[in-house]
C-alpha cells in the first residue's frame, strides 16, 4: 500500500487487507482507526495524534524501539509481534490491549502497572508468567491467557477484583486456583484442556458464573453440582469423569450444554430443565433409544451423533427443534420424523434411513445430510424423492447432500435448478447454530478481538519454547 499519500487527511478509518509497505501516515490527521490484517513490511510505522484505534494483526517485522512516541490509544492490537521490555512506552489511555502471540512478556521486569484505564486484555499464546500476570490493573474485565504455558498452577487471578470474563483454556490452572484465586465477579470461565483441573475442582466461590468451559479436563460430578443456580451455558465435552450419575435439575436457567464423548445418560438428560435450547451429546454411547425430550418445550438444536438413539426417540422430540443432528445413530429403514414444523437442518448420514425417512421430511427443511446411506438407492427411496419434488415440499430447500447416485438424476436436475446446492454450501446458515462456547470451531474475529476463543495453534515463540 504505497499510495498512503494520496487518501485524503480526512479519512476517519483506513482497512489495509494484504501488506503495508508505507510507514507514513502521520499526515492523516483525521484518523481514528486502522487495521492491518497482514505483514507489515517496514519496520517502524508514524502514527498520526489522532488515531484511537489501531489492529496491527501481524506486527512480527516492527521494531517499537524505533516507534515515534503513541498517540493516546485507546485500543492497541499487537499480534504475532514482539514487545519489548520497555512497555512504559504504551500510552496510559489504553482501555483494550491485544497481545495475542506477541513475544517478549516472559522478560523480567515487564509491567502492565501503569495502564490504569485498561479494562480487555488478550495475551494468548504468549510467555507471560506469574510475575507479569500479577501487574495488570484492578480494573480489568476480560482476560485471555489461552496458552500461556509459562503460567504455573498456583497462579491467582484474585487481584483483579473486577474480572467478568477469563478465558485461559490449555494453561496449568488448577483446582487450588479455582478455590483461591478467582474473583467472585467471574460470569464467563474457559479452563478447557487444563491438565490440572482434576475431579475434586469445584466452582463454589464463583456466585456469578455464567457461562462455563471445563472440555477436555478431569472434572467429575463433583464440579457440576457446585455450579451455581445462574448458570446458562456449560461445555464439559470429553470429560472422562462426567458419568451416568451427572444429574443437572439444579440449574434452572441452562440454556446450553455440551457434553460430547462422556458418559452421561438418559436419566441426565431427563433432569435438564426446561429452559434448554441447545443440547450437543455427540458421542455419548450410554444415549438410548428411550431418551425422552418432550420436557424441553424450548430445545431449537440437538446433536446426538454416534450415540445410540433409534426410531423411537425420534416420536419424543419436541416441537421447537430447529437443528437435529444425527449422524452415525441407530436409526433403520422404518425411521420417521414426527411433525417438526420449525425443522430446517437435518444430518442424518452414515445411517439406515430411507424412503420413510424421506417420506417424512418438513416443508421447512434447508439443509438436509443424508450421505452415506445406503437405502438411498432403493426403489423406494426414488419414489419418495421424485414425491417431495413433485408436491414441492423441498421449495426451501438451499442445501442437499448425498452421495453420487442417491438422489435420482432428474430429482437432482430438477433442485439444481431451483439453486439447490448439492454438497457444501457456504451462503447457506443453518437455523439455531449452537453458542460459540459450545462450537469446537473456535475462531477469532478482526472487528471483536476478544469475541470467540484463538485458535490452538496460535503461540508466540515464547509460549512454544515453554511446552513441554
Amino acid at each position: 500500500v504505497a499510495v498512503t499519500t494520496l487518501l485524503p487527511r480526512t479519512i476517519s478509518t483506513l482497512h489495509v487487507s494484504g501488506c503495508l509497505v508505507a510507514h507514513k501516515l502521520a499526515h492523516l490527521t483525521s484518523l481514528e482507526t486502522l487495521i492491518v490484517n497482514r505483514d507489515i513490511s517496514v519496520n517502524r510505522l508514524e502514527l498520526p495524534a489522532s488515531l484511537k484505534h489501531c489492529h496491527l494483526l501481524c506486527a512480527k517485522w516492527l521494531d517499537w524501539e524505533r516507534m515515534a512516541t503513541l498517540p493516546p490509544l485507546l485500543t492497541l492490537a499487537l499480534r504475532r509481534g514482539v514487545l519489548p521490555a520497555a512497555v512504559a512506552a504504551l500510552p496510559c489511555s489504553l482501555q483494550s490491549l491485544d497481545l495475542t502471540a506477541t513475544n517478549g512478556l516472559r522478560v523480567a521486569g515487564v509491567s502492565f502497572a501503569h495502564l490504569a484505564a485498561l479494562h480487555h486484555v488478550a495475551v494468548a499464546g504468549t510467555g507471560i508468567t506469574n510475575a507479569v500476570l500479577a501487574t495488570l490493573p484492578a480494573g480489568v474485565l476480560t482476560l485471555d491467557v489461552s496458552n500461556c504455558q509459562r503460567l504455573t498452577p498456583d497462579v491467582t487471578f484474585h487481584h483483579l477484583g473486577a474480572l467478568v470474563a477469563l478465558r485461559a483454556n490449555g494453561t496449568s490452572v488448577s483446582d487450588e486456583t479455582l478455590m483461591t484465586g478467582m474473583p467472585p465477579s467471574v460470569v464467563l470461565l474457559g479452563i478447557g484442556c487444563c491438565r490440572n483441573v482434576t475431579a475434586a475442582a469445584t466452582c463454589a466461590v464463583l456466585p456469578a458464573l455464567r457461562q462455563l468451559d471445563v472440555s477436555k479436563t478431569a472434572v467429575g460430578v463433583d464440579m457440576l453440582t457446585s455450579l451455581p443456580v445462574g448458570l446458562r451455558d456449560l461445555d464439559v465435552s470429553y470429560c472422562s469423569n462426567i458419568d451416568a450419575t451427572a444429574r443437572l435439575s439444579h440449574l434452572p436457567n441452562l440454556r446450553a450444554i455440551s457434553c460430547s464423548v462422556t458418559g452421561i445418560s438418559d436419566t441426565t438428560i431427563a433432569s435438564c430443565p426446561p429452559t434448554l435450547r441447545y443440547l450437543r451429546a455427540d458421542g455419548c454411547r450410554a444415549l438410548t433409544d428411550a431418551l425422552d425430550l418432550a420436557h424441553l418445550p424450548e430445545l431449537a438444536a440437538l446433536d446426538v451423533t454416534s450415540s445410540s438413539i433409534g426410531d423411537g426417540m425420534l416420536g419424543r422430540l419436541p416441537l421447537s427443534l430447529q437443528r437435529l443432528e444425527l449422524a452415525g445413530t441407530k436409526l433403520t429403514p422404518a425411521a420417521a420424523l414426527p411433525p417438526l414444523p420449525r425443522l430446517t437442518c437435518i444430518i442424518a448420514y452414515r445411517t439406515a434411513v430411507g424412503a420413510t425417512f424421506l417420506a417424512s421430511l418438513p416443508p421447512t427443511v434447508a439443509h438436509l445430510n443424508v450421505e452415506w446411506c445406503c437405502n438411498m438407492r432403493v426403489s423406494d427411496a426414488v419414489a419418495a424423492w421424485q414425491s417431495l419434488v413433485d408436491s414441492d415440499t423441498l421449495d426451501r430447500l438451499a442445501e442437499c447432500r448425498v452421495c453420487d447416485g442417491d438422489c435420482p438424476p432428474r430429482v437432482a436436475a430438477m433442485l439444481k435448478v431451483r439453486g439447490v446446492c448439492f454438497g457444501s454450501s457456504s451462503s447457506h446458515t443453518c437455523a439455531a447454530p449452537f453458542p460459540t462456547l459450545l462450537r469446537p470451531e473456535w475462531r477469532r474475529r478482526v472487528d471483536d478481538p476478544f469475541a470467540p476463543w484463538i485458535d490452538d495453534d496460535v503461540c508466540s515463540d515464547d509460549a512454544k519454547d515453554a511446552q513441554p
